[in-house]
């Protein structure tokens, strides 16, 4: 009998040291990440090259935070090619397969992906323009539910200041843009504010659809001193076009980002979609990793502009090199 009591006594005594380590165990294990491998669906509008380099420098971003495809993450990406309904079905899908996060990249995408995610799936957007207009949350500073992001707005100075300098005298100026692109209307209304305190008029050429471009850039032929392009999917994917027909009839165009004037137009003084997209990347990082929730992170907004000239449209429009202010020239 004493044997037994001994017996029981040392299993008890056992079990109770065991117990502190299986709880430690247990902890060590909710905590470790390092196993894990993360799912992230790609929603994006359009295939043009200031798209593509928000989502390489995404994935670049998330890659320098330990986060990297063919290692730890599976993405999905899906392209609507500029089609709004197949942007909703992709959004759709990507909400019914169970990722960790969602990244969408233009006003358009950000919206499907919005309206099909449900609230416990951190959505993060980058190329918006004004995310509140666009109806993604109220507050860029201290965003609500779930989403978050990188806008690409710019200062609308920006494009005054450079259509002065490059186009002085200007009395008009057309403002070529999609009009069911809530991003690009709404630009175009804070142009027409900036421009009511100047002697300069702005013309509105509206589009829908890529093969109405090229009447339209002839309707304002002759009529307008230059022409103006807010950051628009529409006009962007067909920016090659644009450049070309307004080239031929004379007429200097002034753009909104770097890729605008490496297809050829003049000028532009933006921001770099790369850095922007990377700023998404961090943000993703954080959120996935569990460092910060989606409420805690504010929506990010670049101060850091270039300004960039095409110097064989330049020298085709026979405009003489600006002399002052940081310039980068591009063929």
């Amino acid at each position: 009998m004493k044997v037994q009591k001994k017996l029981i006594s040392s299993m008890l005594s056992l079990a109770l040291l065991t117990l502190p380590m299986i709880g430690c165990s247990s902890n060590k294990a909710s905590t470790d990440t390092s196993d894990k491998v993360y799912k992230i669906g790609i929603s994006q509008i359009g295939e043009h090259p200031a798209l593509d380099s928000t989502r390489e420098g995404f994935l670049e971003a998330l890659a320098e935070n330990g986060i990297e495809e063919g290692k730890n993450l599976e993405v999905d990406y899906q392209n609507a090619l500029g089609d709004v309904s197949t942007s909703q079905q992709i959004a759709s899908k990507l909400a019914k397969d169970k990722n960790d996060l969602l990244f969408a990249i233009s006003t358009q995408s950000a919206q499907s992906v919005v309206n099909a995610a449900d609230s416990n799936t951190p959505v993060i957007f980058t190329a918006v323009t004004n995310p509140v207009a666009a109806g993604l949350l109220k507050d860029p500073q201290a965003p609500e539910g779930n989403v978050t992001g990188a806008s690409d707005e710019l200062p609308i100075e920006n494009a005054v200041d450079l259509i002065n300098q490059l186009v002085p005298n200007t009395k008009k100026v057309a403002a070529l843009y999609n009009t069911s692109e809530v991003n690009s209307v709404d630009q175009v209304n804070d142009l027409k504010e900036a421009l009511k305190s100047t002697s300069i008029e702005i013309v509105e050429v509206g589009v829908t659809a890529g093969n109405e471009i090229n009447a339209a850039i002839n309707s304002v032929v002759g009529k307008v001193d230059c022409l103006w392009i807010p950051t628009d999917n529409l006009v962007t994917e067909n920016m090659a076009l644009v450049a070309k027909t307004a080239l031929d009839k004379k007429l200097p165009v002034i753009g909104s980002e770097e890729t605008a004037v490496k297809n050829g137009c003049l000028a532009a003084n933006g921001l770099s979609y790369k850095d922007i997209g990377r700023e998404a990347g961090k943000m993703a990082a954080q959120v996935l990793k569990g460092e910060k929730k989606i409420s805690e992170i504010p929506v990010y907004k670049s101060d850091k502009t270039t300004i960039i000239i095409n110097s064989n449209t330049l020298k085709a429009l026979g405009i003489e090199k600006p002399t002052s202010g940081e310039i980068t020239y591009v063929e």
